[in-house]
């Protein structure tokens, strides 16, 4: 789903909520006033075919990520078997 930007026009409050295309929120939740929420527009994020920082493709920037993760869950599965718990 989309993520939207609203800005109230009574408390200046800006708000990011993720909702679908044809939902439109109205009601400032900050100061509880209705019909006072703009929704504010904004660029749609995309993602290039290679990074900006390293120009190396995303989709080993993807993998490496992955991979990251795989260990460091496998790190802390290890760590929680060692565990014991008293039972009360």
């Amino acid at each position: 789903m989309p993520r939207y930007t609203y800005r109230c026009q009574n408390c200046d409050a800006f708000f990011q909520i993720v909702h679908s295309i044809k939902e439109k929120l109205k009601d400032c939740e900050e100061c509880q006033l209705a019909d006072t929420l703009q929704r504010i527009p904004s660029i749609p994020f995309v993602i290039d075919k290679l990074t900006t920082a390293e120009k190396r493709p995303v989709g080993n920037v993807v993998k490496e990520y992955i991979e990251d993760v795989r260990d460091e869950l496998q790190q802390e599965k290890r760590e929680l078997s060692n565990q014991v718990y008293d039972d009360d």
